[in-house]
């Protein structure tokens, strides 16, 4: 879905109103100047890169469409935690086998 960063904060804001608190997106990719924005229900929004307050880079999080340092390593951590768990249920492998980080 395309639209632009108006509506796509006036979607946040209307959410925060409904008691849907805040938004909350990670970068997928920036390419051709628009930003792919992912929620935590996996819906996608792409904005104009330059309609974001900060320059957006893959794998950013933003909280009300602000970088939010903080819950980007919170959920990296919650992956990582996720991941360790699925590994010692199935039995296989190692969690350091399977990287988020690249090589």
């Amino acid at each position: 879905m395309r639209v632009g960063l108006e509506a796509a904060a006036a979607f946040a804001l209307l959410a925060s109103g409904c008691g849907l608190g805040r938004s909350v997106y990670s970068v997928d990719r920036v390419e051709e100047g628009r930003a792919v924005l992912v929620d935590e229900h996996g819906e996608t929004v792409t904005v104009k890169a330059a309609d974001l307050p900060q320059p957006p880079s893959e794998g950013d999080v933003l909280v009300d469409f602000q970088a939010d340092a903080k819950e980007r390593e919170r959920l990296l951590y919650d992956i990582r935690e996720r991941r360790s768990r699925l590994l010692q249920k199935s039995g296989g492998g190692s969690a350091a086998e399977l990287s988020l980080e690249g090589p």
